[in-house]
C-alpha cells in the first residue's frame, strides 16, 4: 500500500513539470504578442497637417517674401523667382515669376522672355487695379484653398485664355493677387523646342495659394 502510495505520488510530480514548462512557454510565447497589441493604440500620432491641394509637392522648398505688398508664400525648390524681360509698355508690372530650373537653361532669370517659356505669374494689383480683378471672382468661380476663398476661371480672362490657368485672390476692395500659369511646358527659345506635355502648374499654384500669408 505504502509503495502504491509512493508511485502515485512520483507519478504527479513528474507529470507536474512538463506541465509547468509547457505553461511557462505559454507564458513567454504570449507576453510579446500582448506587448505588440498594448503599445498599438498608444503609439504617437503625427500632428495633422492640411491637405496637401492636387498633389502639389511641399517636400522642398523655398520663401518668398514681398516688401513691397506685405506677403510671403512657399514655392518648389526647383523653381526660381525671376522676372520679365522689360518691354514697352510692360504687360505684367510688378510681377513675380516662377520657372523651373530646367526649362530657364541659360536664360537670365531676370530677363525671363515673355510667351517664350513656360512660366507662373504672380501679380498684386491695388487701388482702382484691385477693384477691376475683383470682378473675376464669381460664385461660380470659387473655391477654398487653404485658408482662402479663390476665383479659379476655366481660362485667363483674354487672347489664348485656354491655354492658362488662371486663379483670382481678393483681399479686400483694394489688394487682389492673380495667378496665371501656362497649361503646357515649353522653351521657345531654346531651338523653338516645344516640349508639349502638362505642366501641372495649377497644383503649383494652388500650393503657393496655401502657404500664403500677409505679413501686414
Amino acid at each position: 500500500m505504502v509503495l502504491v502510495f509512493i508511485v502515485v505520488v512520483l507519478v504527479g510530480v513528474v507529470g507536474y513539470f512538463p506541465v509547468v514548462k509547457k505553461s511557462e512557454r505559454t507564458t513567454k510565447s504570449s507576453t510579446p504578442q500582448l506587448s505588440l497589441s498594448l503599445q498599438t493604440p498608444i503609439t504617437e500620432t503625427p500632428t495633422p497637417t492640411a491637405p496637401t491641394p492636387r498633389n502639389a509637392s511641399v517636400e522642398k522648398v523655398k520663401v518668398y517674401r514681398n516688401e513691397q505688398h506685405n506677403f510671403e508664400f512657399k514655392y518648389p525648390d526647383n523653381f526660381v523667382i525671376g522676372k520679365y524681360k522689360k518691354e514697352d509698355p510692360e504687360p505684367f508690372p510688378n510681377s513675380v515669376v516662377l520657372v523651373e530650373k530646367s526649362l530657364l537653361g541659360s536664360i537670365p532669370a531676370a530677363e525671363i522672355p515673355i510667351g517664350e517659356i513656360s512660366t507662373i505669374t504672380i501679380q498684386p494689383h491695388v487701388a482702382q487695379e484691385a477693384k477691376f480683378y475683383s470682378g473675376f471672382n464669381k460664385p461660380e468661380y470659387r473655391v477654398t484653398i487653404g485658408q482662402y476663398e479663390v476665383a479659379r476661371l476655366p481660362g485667363f480672362p483674354g487672347p489664348y485664355g485656354d491655354t492658362a490657368f488662371y486663379y483670382v485672390l481678393v483681399r479686400s476692395n483694394n489688394m487682389v493677387i492673380d495667378f496665371t500659369a501656362h497649361r503646357t511646358k515649353f522653351n521657345a527659345a531654346a531651338n523653338g523646342a516645344y516640349s508639349g506635355s502638362p505642366s501641372h502648374y495649377d497644383q503649383v499654384i494652388e500650393g503657393i495659394i496655401s502657404t500664403l500669408v500677409f505679413t501686414k
